[in-house]
């Protein structure tokens, strides 16, 4: 499921206080989702790494009491003792079994021995799938029985509208418009492509110097992403967008796909910064004209939908929004 889709049942889940397991490829968002669901409803989150725990640091530590010849459990401070919150077990699959086994109590009675999570607090869980290279480790089916799972997946458009909001660089979004499969992929390298590397590419992106960019862009994404991103760059930086909405349209060939894909991009980056201006609407049109159904469908998901609507009652636009409307059909 998407980022949107898994945050509605994870939202029914806190609703209904039912414990849910989140699982997905490192980087996806799983942590950057429960963050985001305790903010939205003012929730305070206590995350808790299990896989850098044993079992005593869970489960609390025996103190002898010589007067009652008894011994109490002093549990740890990370447990919250009031309130409301999320309580999220991050990286439970690669937790030792006896943690495990602590956390099966906590998820399923809500209580370590003597301690007991408050009524206001609810559990979520994360991990990484066996498939996903990441040393993970099956749950066991007592404890996977007693958990909601939903297995987040990598989605573009969820990505890209999120990341409209939170200023990742236009170069990097473009870029993945492009070549949508480097969103996420294991390469092979130390570094790779992922949501949460691309967001920290998009913040060295925006503090480089002259001449910094690719290093910094491979110290997040990997050598050869970031190669591959650099050679795009300059095509797409390259492109005189006043130029081609005043009426001047490139010829296309069939071997320039990256230099079609820059200009239809380009050309949607400054449509959403600036708008379209007057005297511009028939260079669109000619453009929207010259290219296939597959790039006038990308220019305009490539825009806030806001701007989609008054582009396409524009007098100029009407035949080419008839057109976008078939394009999405056939798609």
């Amino acid at each position: 499921m998407n980022l949107n889709e898994t945050m509605k049942i994870l939202e029914r889940a806190l609703d209904l206080r039912l414990p849910i397991m989140l699982w997905g490829p490192p980087g996806v968002g799983k942590s950057s989702l429960v963050a985001a669901a305790a903010q939205a409803r003012g929730l305070r989150m206590e995350d808790v790494r299990l896989a850098q725990l044993d079992a005593t640091d869970l489960r609390g530590i025996p103190v002898p009491d010589r007067e009652t010849r008894r011994v109490d459990w002093y549990s740890p401070s990370f447990l919250p003792r009031e309130g409301e919150g999320i309580l999220f077990l991050d990286e439970i699959d690669k937790a030792p079994a006896l943690v495990k086994n602590a956390a099966l109590q906590l998820v399923l009675e809500r209580r370590l021995g003597d301690y007991r999570l408050p009524e206001g607090w609810r559990l979520v869980c994360a991990g990484n799938r066996e498939e996903d290279n990441s040393f993970s480790a099956p749950l066991g089916s007592a404890l996977a029985n007693r958990l909601l799972h939903v297995e987040v997946d990598v989605d573009l458009d969820t990505w890209l509208s999120w990341a409209r909001d939170h200023g990742i660089h236009t170069d990097l979004c473009a870029f993945l418009r492009f070549r949508p499969e480097l969103l996420y992929k294991q390469t092979g390298e130390h570094a790779f492509p992922s949501p949460r590397s691309w967001e920290a590419a998009s913040c060295l992106l925006a503090s480089a110097r002259n001449g910094e960019g690719p290093a910094l862009v491979a110290a997040a994404v990997g050598g050869g992403t970031a190669a591959e991103f650099s050679s795009w760059a300059k095509l797409y930086r390259g492109v005189d967008v006043s130029e081609i909405l005043a009426g001047k349209i490139p010829t296309f060939s069939d071997n320039d796909a990256s230099l079609r894909y820059a200009i239809v991009l380009a050309v949607a980056a400054r449509l959403e910064k600036s708008g379209l201006a007057d005297g511009e609407a028939k260079g669109l049109a000619g453009l929207l004209e010259a290219v296939t159904p597959e790039l006038r469908v990308l220019l305009f998901k490539s825009l806030p939908a806001e701007l989609v609507a008054k582009l396409s009652v524009h007098p100029a636009l009407r035949k080419s929004a008839a057109q976008l409307v078939l394009d999405y059909v056939g798609a």
